[in-house]
């Protein structure tokens, strides 16, 4: 398992060459996918999300910097509108897109009273016919044999996914999984000290996408 998902609390490369090196070489071709990650620490942040995506759409998703579907997102709710004749029409929208963008993730959030959690999608884990685990917090496929193997494992502040009975559940829905990821690395140092200056821009390499910014915080004082 990298340890750059909980690498927060120490001082980073700032060019983030090591996260380039794990979503070009490791990320994806791994036994365990992160679907889901959420980090904070003195030096940096690290948020990874995904969801599923009809394969129409996979030009269109590489060719942007904005994600599909956002952390909290994604669940069921209805729309509002009016017809030709001004009567009220209700629309129910099962998963929270029109475009065919469904979560693979919910976060489940009780306005503070109780606390937040991670869940996976009941699909998912119906096709695969996953027993949960509480003691351990691990979903677990178990076969005719009476043979188990972890599938889902819930972490404070990770959620992996064995890679293969996810590729399975794409290619039985016929989609793929856009992963999206924000990385943040601080340090005290000026650019100048660094001896760079601000950048922005967009890199596209094959199915990786990603917008890398370097700039320093302007404080204002009120």
């Amino acid at each position: 398992m990298s340890d750059l998902y909980r690498q927060n609390d120490r001082p980073g490369d700032i060019l983030q060459k090591d996260w380039l090196q794990h979503l070009r070489n490791d990320f994806g071709r791994e036994p365990w996918l992160t679907v889901y990650c959420s980090n904070d620490g003195k030096f940096g942040t690290t948020v990874f999300f995904c969801a599923l995506i009809p394969n129409t759409m996979v030009t269109e998703v590489l060719e942007n910097d904005s994600w599909e579907m956002t952390i909290g997102t994604g669940n069921p709710g209805c729309s509002q509108g009016w017809d030709d004749k001004g009567n009220k029409v209700v629309t129910y929208h099962r998963l929270g897109s029109s475009e065919g963008v469904e979560p693979l993730i919910f976060h489940r959030e009780f306005h503070g009273v109780k606390e937040d959690y991670i869940e996976i999608s009941e699909e998912f884990r119906l096709l695969h016919n996953l027993y949960h685990d509480r003691a351990r917090n691990v979903y677990v496929k178990i076969d005719d044999a009476g043979n188990d193997e972890d599938v889902i494992m819930f972490e404070p502040d990770r959620v992996r996914v064995r890679l293969r009975h996810l590729k399975q559940y794409l290619a039985i829905r016929d989609m793929h999984l856009a992963a999206y990821f924000s990385i943040d690395r601080r340090s005290a140092k000026t650019l100048k000290e660094l001896g760079m200056g601000e950048v922005s821009g967009h890199t596209r390499e094959g199915s990786l996408a990603y917008r890398f910014v370097a700039m320093e915080q302007r404080f204002t004082s009120s």
